[in-house]
């Protein structure tokens, strides 16, 4: 890998050489992170050196995250390929914080939000999403996406963290609000576990039963319905089945999606009801001179969500 500084096009700063494939590379204005299958490498961006190795489970999606925030500089990543087991480790300081048993099933995505203080995940079978407060690992929220399994693409907060887009396969993208009802409904239910023994974060090297600590089993879980999503849209039929991730604008109220056919896409969101997102614009990245305007009205893009929705 090549790693560039910014004002300066196609000039090489340093070569890092590894014996195996790079699964994933993560960086912020502290840290450049390097993923292989079963090992990860932290390295200072500023002079690009090696700092600290950390020996991994087999990660063959080059499963990690690592916060924007240079204070809350945290990276998690998958502890266990059996289990929903997360590590997060301070990429600072170069030490383990926390570990979420997040969920029951291998995780199949997790992203930080722009401070580093929330971390969102999905089940295995991507049905389940849920939030996680950092770095004590307490969960937040919890949310379904659908009811049959996807193959997660991206999770993303939004600047403010009140609002997660979650994209995957299918063709629904869907917006989950992140508010208070829901999380005193997950204070409650976080109540309720510790008074059975049971949590879903803990503190490394701190008391309490073994290096993995105690979590939430899954029946009690089950017992706690998921909050729905609170907006959404359906990716035109072309796009479908293509890799995708999305994001939410920072200044505007538009959830933005990049899919693999080249394509990117502008949808308004009505960030006080929710409801359906409205398509505004399409672009090729392929093809800049190619872009799409659409005035679908909010009464005709009101019509019922599909399965995958409900």
């Amino acid at each position: 890998m090549y790693p560039y500084p910014p004002l300066q096009r196609q000039t090489k700063v340093c070569e890092l050489s590894f014996k195996t494939a790079i699964l994933a590379v993560k960086m912020n204005r502290k840290r450049l992170v390097v993923v292989l299958d079963t090992s990860i490498h932290i390295y200072d961006i500023t002079i690009m050196k090696l700092l600290h190795s950390l020996d991994t489970p087999p990660n063959k999606k080059g499963l990690v995250s690592l916060s924007p925030n240079n204070e809350n500089n945290y990276l998690a990543y998958v502890a266990s390929n059996v289990s929903g087991e997360i590590l997060v480790f301070d990429a600072l300081n170069l030490q383990a914080v926390t570990i979420i048993q997040a969920h029951k099933t291998p995780v199949s995505a997790l992203s930080f939000n722009f401070s580093g203080t929330m971390l969102a995940t999905s089940s295995g079978k991507g049905t389940v999403i849920r939030v996680f407060s950092i770095p004590d690992g307490q969960k937040l929220y919890q949310f379904r996406r659908g009811t049959y399994p996807a193959q997660i693409y991206s999770l993303s907060f939004n600047i403010q963290s009140n609002l997660l887009a979650v994209s995957s396969d299918s063709e629904t993208i869907h917006i989950f609000k992140l508010d208070e009802r829901a999380r005193e409904q997950a204070k409650q239910q976080n109540v309720k576990a510790a008074g059975r023994g049971g949590n879903s974060g803990q503190i490394v090297g701190g008391a309490g039963g073994g290096m993995f600590g105690a979590w939430i089993p899954e029946a009690f879980t089950d017992m706690w319905q998921p909050e729905r999503d609170f907006a959404w849209f359906k990716l035109p039929p072309g796009s479908i089945k293509k890799y995708n991730i999305c994001a939410i604008s920072n200044s505007t109220p538009l959830v933005m999606v990049a899919t693999g056919d080249g394509f990117f896409y502008q949808y308004s969101l009505n960030a006080q009801d929710g409801g359906e997102c409205v398509l505004l614009n399409r672009y090729s990245m392929l093809d800049p001179a190619e872009k799409q305007e659409f005035e679908t009205s909010q009464q005709e893009a009101a019509s019922p969500p599909d399965e995958d929705q409900l």
